[in-house]
């Protein structure tokens, strides 16, 4: 699918500044990624599509308009790159996100051993919001994966525990 943040109008007036954030992202994959997997390249540039509509959304005046610009560039430069990740979230299932996203995951589980049981619970539940926002899951997609992978994770470590209180819960 053809992606578009601008308007047909805004991307040919501001066609040179579209152009120079394109060369920004050239320059940084010859630096950064071309010696390494497509996949992880795919995967950042997944990140930081979300990344940047948060800056848009949270920016205002020229501030605003520079974020929109680089990301018309990731569309206009990115755009395979957008879709396969996409299209691999849509066809694998939530659970199986953290393999997928390994990294993430193994970063997401370390910070998991240094919380109690109380924190957990609070951060399962805000994830759990954040995961079953539609507009979350419809526009800042990188978070929402983020958000599924914190809840696998609290699972994995305080699984046990989750259950016990569940059962309790119920047995009220």
């Amino acid at each position: 699918m053809k992606r578009n943040f601008l308007s047909l109008f805004g991307r040919i007036i501001y066609s040179n500044k579209i152009k120079n954030y394109e060369n920004k992202y050239l320059e940084i994959y010859n630096e950064d990624w071309s010696n390494e997997p497509w996949e992880d390249y795919a995967k950042d540039c997944f990140k930081l599509e979300t990344d940047t509509k948060e800056l848009i959304q949270n920016s205002t005046g020229s501030q605003r308009m520079e974020y929109a610009f680089g990301l018309q560039a990731l569309y206009n430069m990115r755009e395979k790159e957008l879709n396969y990740i996409e299209e691999k979230i849509r066809k694998t299932p939530i659970t199986e996100l953290k393999h997928f996203f390994e990294s993430e995951y193994k970063s997401i589980l370390n910070g998991l051993k240094e919380i109690d049981l109380k924190s957990a619970i609070e951060s399962y539940v805000d994830f759990g919001k954040i995961a079953n926002s539609k507009e979350i899951q419809k526009n800042y997609k990188w978070k929402y994966v983020s958000a599924c992978l914190a809840i696998c994770a609290i699972e994995e470590v305080f699984g046990n525990a989750l259950n016990n209180i569940e059962r309790n819960l119920r047995g009220l």
